[in-house]
C-alpha cells in the first residue's frame, strides 16, 4: 500500500487561480452572444457571420490546445498562463478598433489559441496533478469558475454596452481581463508530486487503467464532439432566442447568467459524484440531463419557464464539462494528462464551434430556433450512446485485467 499524504492546502489556491483564468477565458468567448446584435446593427453582418467568430475562436482553441498539451506536460505552468492572460486581454481590447469580419476572426483566433487554450489546458493539467484525493471536486470547483464566467462576463459585457458604445465596451473589457487574469496567473505553481507518485497513488486506490492510452484518447476524442455540439447551441443562442420573443435584452442576459450560475453548481456536484460513483457513471447522468433539456428551450414562452429550463440545463451541461476532464484523467497515466486533455479539448471545441455555427445557420434558414435546438438534442443523444458504449468497453477490459492479475 502506497502512503498517501493529504492534499496540499496550496492546491486550493491553484483551484482559485484556475477558476478565475478559465472563467475569463470561457466568458470572453461567450460574450459574443451579447455583442451579436450591436455588431449586426453596426456592420449589417448576419447572425451566422457573427456566430462564426465563436466558431473561429473554438477551432483556434481546439488546435492550439494540441500544442499547449505537449508543452504543459513538460514546462512549468506559470509562464504559460501569464502569456495566456496577456493574450486574452489584448485580443479583446483590440476589438475597440474593429472594422471588418477578418479583424474580428483574427482577434478571436488569437484569443482562442494563445489565450483560452493556454490557460485552460495548462490549468486543468496542473490541477489534476495537485490533488491525490479530491481531484473530482477540485476540477469541479475550478470548472464552476468557468461556468460563472460564461454567465458573468456576458452580463458584465451587457452592462458595459448599456453605459458606453460597443467599441469602448470591448476596450474596457480587455483592460479588466488584463488586470484580473494577470493577478490570478501570478499565483500558479507546479505540483509538488511527480507523475510516478501520482500513478502509484491511483493504483493504490484501486484505479484501473483498463484501456491503452491510444484507445482511451480515441474514445475521448469522439464523445466530446457530440456533447459539446449539443451544449453550444443554447450557450451561443439563448440570449437571442429570449430576445426574439420580445423580452428585454437584460432579461435575456439574466437567463444566460442563471444558466451559467447553475452550471457552476453542476460542475461541483458532478465532481463530487465522480469521486464517489465514478467518472463514467456520472458522465452518463449529466449527458442525459443536457440532451433532454436542450430541446425544452423552444417549448417554453415565459420568462419563468426560460429560467427553469436554463437552470436545469446548466446543471447538466456543466456537469458534462467536469466529467470530460475527470474521465480523461481517470483513463490515462499522469505523465500523459496534458496530451490527453488537449485531445479531449480539441474534440470539445470542434463540437462547440460546430454547434454555435449550426445554430445560427439553421435559424437563418428557417427563421426560428426550433430546428437549431432539435439538432442540439440529436447530437446529445449520440454522445449518450458513445459514453454508454465506452462504459461497457471499460468494464469488460477492467474485468479481464483483474482476472489476468489474479
Amino acid at each position: 500500500m502506497v502512503s498517501t499524504p493529504r492534499d496540499s492546502i496550496y492546491g486550493w489556491v491553484i483551484v482559485a487561480a484556475a477558476a478565475t483564468l478559465m472563467g475569463f477565458g470561457f466568458g470572453g468567448l461567450s460574450s459574443f452572444a451579447v455583442f451579436m446584435k450591436p455588431l449586426s446593427s453596426a456592420f449589417e453582418w448576419s447572425r451566422a457571420e457573427i456566430s462564426m467568430a465563436y466558431t473561429v475562436g473554438a477551432m483556434a482553441a481546439a488546435f492550439g490546445g494540441l500544442v499547449v498539451g505537449q508543452v504543459a506536460d513538460r514546462w512549468a505552468p506559470r509562464p504559460l498562463v501569464l502569456v495566456g492572460a496577456v493574450t486574452m486581454g489584448a485580443a479583446l481590447a483590440s476589438l475597440h478598433w474593429l472594422s471588418s469580419l477578418t479583424h474580428l476572426y483574427v482577434a478571436v483566433a488569437v484569443f482562442g489559441a494563445a489565450g483560452l487554450a493556454t490557460c485552460t489546458i495548462t490549468m486543468n493539467a496542473t490541477l489534476s496533478r495537485w490533488f491525490l484525493h479530491r481531484r473530482g471536486v477540485a476540477i469541479g470547483v475550478a470548472g464552476a469558475g468557468a461556468a460563472l464566467g460564461q454567465g458573468l462576463v456576458p452580463y458584465l459585457s451587457q452592462t458595459l454596452l448599456s453605459a458606453v458604445q460597443w467599441r469602448d465596451a470591448y476596450l474596457y473589457l480587455g483592460l479588466i481581463f488584463l488586470v484580473v487574469s494577470l493577478s490570478a496567473a501570478s499565483c500558479v505553481r507546479a505540483s509538488p508530486y511527480s507523475s510516478a507518485r501520482l500513478d502509484d497513488v491511483d493504483a493504490s486506490a484501486g484505479a484501473v487503467k483498463a484501456l491503452k492510452p491510444r484507445e482511451a484518447m480515441t474514445w475521448m476524442g469522439v464523445a466530446p464532439l457530440f456533447c459539446c455540439t449539443c451544449m453550444a447551441v443554447p450557450i451561443m443562442h439563448i440570449a437571442s432566442l429570449v430576445s426574439d420573443l420580445g423580452f428585454h435584452s437584460h432579461d435575456a442576459a439574466a437567463v444566460m447568467a442563471a444558466m451559467m450560475v447553475s452550471g457552476a453548481v453542476g460542475r461541483v456536484i458532478a465532481g463530487w459524484l465522480a469521486d464517489n460513483i465514478g467518472a463514467l457513471n456520472t458522465y452518463v447522468v449529466v449527458s442525459c440531463t443536457q440532451t433532454l433539456f436542450a430541446w425544452w428551450f423552444v417549448n417554453v414562452h415565459s420568462l419563468p419557464g426560460f429560467y427553469a429550463v436554463a437552470i436545469i440545463f446548466g446543471l447538466g451541461y456543466a456537469g458534462v464539462m467536469t466529467c470530460l476532464l475527470v474521465t480523461t484523467r481517470a483513463l490515462l497515466p499522469a505523465r500523459m494528462v496534458g496530451v490527453g486533455m488537449s485531445v479531449t479539448s480539441l474534440a470539445g471545441w470542434l463540437g462547440m464551434g460546430l454547434g454555435a455555427y449550426l445554430g445560427g445557420v439553421l435559424h437563418d434558414l428557417t427563421g426560428s430556433y426550433e430546428l437549431s435546438f432539435a439538432a442540439a438534442s440529436v447530437a446529445g443523444a449520440i454522445n449518450v450512446a458513445i459514453v454508454l458504449a465506452l462504459s461497457v468497453r471499460w468494464r469488460h477490459k477492467a474485468a479481464a485485467l483483474i482476472l489476468d492479475n489474479a
